[in-house]
């Protein structure tokens, strides 16, 4: 077997050979044989003839909804409390879901290797969606020269290769265990042949590949973060080359996560590319949109290069008084000021004099933005927008509707670095926000017949407008602004169709608005019972709990709870009644009642052991109830947030901004 820690291209040097050529003696004989065994395979399926020898099929299953897989997962996590390992490994062999899949090996592979080793090797073996998700996990394991074998044989005699025509087996999967095992660029590239072969009759899932292989992570939904991978460069290269034969709308799309690659060689091709269709007279304008200042391409490399070439003009150093504020804050929060007065008086000068510097930086630094933002402001015919800073913890950067503000978050303004490209695209966003305002309030402004000079009996109807349309009052000196820079002119056709469809976003925006409010209470109150869990102080009141399911309802919205957490509290009671009657506590025979008030006080004299581990497993699965609730009602919160024309606008522009900033800071283009 090889030596795990030695490079494939290392192992035979002398004669110049990998994987596939110990498999198979040359690399004529490595397209001959894939190519043959692809062919084989499609003509089985075809004809609807099983292979001998392969492994069984996996089950079938139709879609999941999303209640079934918070059961499936809740169950998941019963299953490691318990430790029963082979349970969790037949779950992961039955599902078709990944998440649930993913998860079980994770926790397969969170446990003792002796225990589990077996289990995740037969997962290897079979014939499942979780095959090659085991293998990835013998070789996290460093079980590589396992992975390895069970890897090259199953491709080699074509197993692998069928459950990729079959749909079992995600090709991306196979295409990153080759790469862990350091397949060499000639093999890696005859195994991704192999692979797009094997989705020739099925182009929608070749396209699904080519996405995933550049860092799209779901390909047929909306965008996501990018997800770097392990693909080998030259695959990707390949599959960069390919994309001009796909749909327009996949190319640009598949491009754009490839420009955020580490790997240089791959971003810099996909940023040539992806230019280029930006200043085609196709590409120009998005699918779906209508025509805005932000497109024009030479405008936006003019403003992007107003952003890259921004610098701080301070000493570094602020980062590491930050750094050194908030330590000394997390350190008063911990100190008491009467066991310890000294250093709680220390600790809070510290605080407040480093405090009161930050913040002189961080005003000071909006200052010296206030100039970058004059000049977008000029370059769109916009008036001056107004910067601040906010301490909102999860904001980047916002707009503020009808007062042309836009405010930064404060820790951004104490980095040392010149700004990111994410935050001038975020910048560049909330511009574009307060551009699509302007332009809503012209739209009114002519409807009205304002003219400048004129106005003062027409400001209020403006403003009420206004308000009315946009859910938000307006600031009357922000209304002359737009009125000042307007000079009565009126839209274009092209433009009022835009401010249209922006007034209608509006109007959308806020019906969602009120159902977004009950999101962020709802959150909030997860979030309550979550810590209260968490800090301990209400152990023993879930031993009342178990007595009564309202109680665990109450936790949960409209009252209902997962029928998975009911069984299991329904299970704990009778494990309860049993534990107390096996006592012969005196008073454990006057009802339910009366054994949970034993139970209770033998919790809190820690009196019993069995009693103990019943809570914690109680909490611990209120927890876990818990978190799926917030990140299912987070993840729904974050699309209404995103939704709507004018959002789909500013992230268009965002991910222009951050391809063409950082084109510009490697030097690949250079504005004249």
């Amino acid at each position: 077997m090889m030596d795990p820690n030695t490079p494939i291209s290392e192992t035979q040097a002398g004669e110049g050979e990998g994987i596939f050529a110990r498999l198979f003696q040359s690399s004529a004989e490595i397209v001959g044989s894939l190519g043959d065994r692809v062919s084989s395979l499609l003509n089985y399926q075809q004809s609807g003839s099983h292979l001998p020898g392969t492994a069984e099929e996996t089950l079938s299953a139709a879609p999941t909804g999303e209640q079934q897989l918070q059961s499936i997962r809740l169950k998941l996590r019963i299953l490691v409390t318990d430790g029963r390992f082979d349970e969790i490994a037949e779950m992961a062999g039955r599902s078709s879901n990944d998440e649930i899949i993913s998860l079980a090996i994770a926790e397969l592979k969170n446990a003792e290797k002796d225990d589990v080793l077996k289990l995740i090797a037969s997962l290897a073996e079979g014939g499942s969606r979780a095959t090659v998700p085991a293998i990835n996990a013998l070789i996290d394991l460093e079980e590589v020269s396992l992975a390895e074998s069970i890897f090259c044989r199953r491709i080699e005699n074509g197993e692998l290769l069928r459950l990729i025509i079959d749909g079992t087996v995600e090709p991306l999967s196979v295409l990153e265990v080759a790469a862990k095992l350091e397949f060499e660029d000639s093999e890696s590239i005859q195994l991704f042949e192999a692979v797009l072969q094997c989705l020739a009759a099925k182009p929608l899932e070749q396209s699904k590949l080519f996405g995933k292989v550049l860092g799209d992570p779901d390909p047929t939904e909306e965008k996501g973060a990018f997800t770097a991978n392990v693909i080998n460069r030259q695959i990707k290269m390949s599959v960069i080359a390919r994309l001009r034969r796909c749909h327009p709308l996949d190319e640009e799309r598949f491009l754009w996560f490839a420009t955020r690659s580490e790997d240089d060689v791959v971003a810099y091709q996909a940023t040539l590319r992806l230019i280029e269709i930006w200043q085609s007279n196709v590409g120009k304008v998005p699918f779906g949109f209508e025509l805005y200042p932000m497109l024009d391409i030479n405008l936006l490399f003019y403003l992007c290069q107003l952003s890259a070439s921004f610098q701080w003009r301070e000493m570094p150093g602020v980062e590491d008084l930050f750094k050194r504020h908030s330590e000394a804050y997390k350190q008063l929060k911990e100190t008491d000021e009467k066991q310890d007065k000294e250093e709680y008086d220390r600790l809070d000068h510290f605080v407040e004099q480093t405090g009161e510097e930050l913040y002189r930086i961080t005003e000071r630094r909006v200052n010296l933005l206030q100039p970058l933002l004059n000049k977008v402001s000029d370059s769109l015919n916009l008036p001056y927008a107004r910067l601040s800073s906010t301490d909102e913890p999860d904001l980047c950067a916002a707009y503020v509707l009808g007062k042309g503000q836009v405010e930064i978050n404060r820790v951004i303004l104490l980095e040392d670095k010149p700004l990111s490209e994410e935050v001038m695209s975020s910048l560049l966003h909330e511009m574009l926000h307060m551009e699509q305002d302007v332009l809503r309030i012209r739209m009114i402004a002519d409807d009205l017949g304002i003219q400048f000079g004129q106005h003062r009996h027409l400001l209020i109807p403006l403003w009420d407008r206004y308000a009315h349309t946009v859910g938000y009052a307006p600031d009357h000196i922000f209304l002359l602004g737009v009125l000042r820079v307007r000079a009565d002119r009126p839209l274009t056709e092209l433009q009022r169709r835009r401010a249209q469809r922006l007034m209608d976003a509006c109007y959308q925006k806020n019906v969602v608005h009120k159902h977004n409010e009950a999101i962020v209470n709802r959150l909030n109150k997860v979030a309550e019972s979550f810590n209260a869990l968490l800090s301990d102080d209400h152990d023993g009141a879930l031993l009342r709990s178990i007595t009564d399911q309202r109680t665990v309802s109450a936790l949960f919205q409209n009252g209902i709870a997962p029928p998975l957490l009911l069984d299991e509290v329904n299970n704990s009671r009778l494990e309860v009644e049993r534990i107390v009657a096996s006592l012969n506590h005196q008073d454990a025979g006057r009802g339910k009642v009366d054994v949970m008030t034993v139970a209770e006080e033998l919790y809190a004299a820690n009196n019993n052991e069995d009693i103990a581990l019943l809570v914690e497993r109680l909490k611990v699965l209120l927890l876990h109830v818990l978190d799926e609730e917030y990140n299912q009602l987070h993840g729904t919160l974050i699309k209404h947030q995103r939704g709507g024309y004018h959002e789909h606008e500013a992230y268009a522009t965002g991910d222009r901004v951050e391809v063409i900033v950082k084109a510009l800071r490697k030097g690949w283009y250079r504005v004249q």
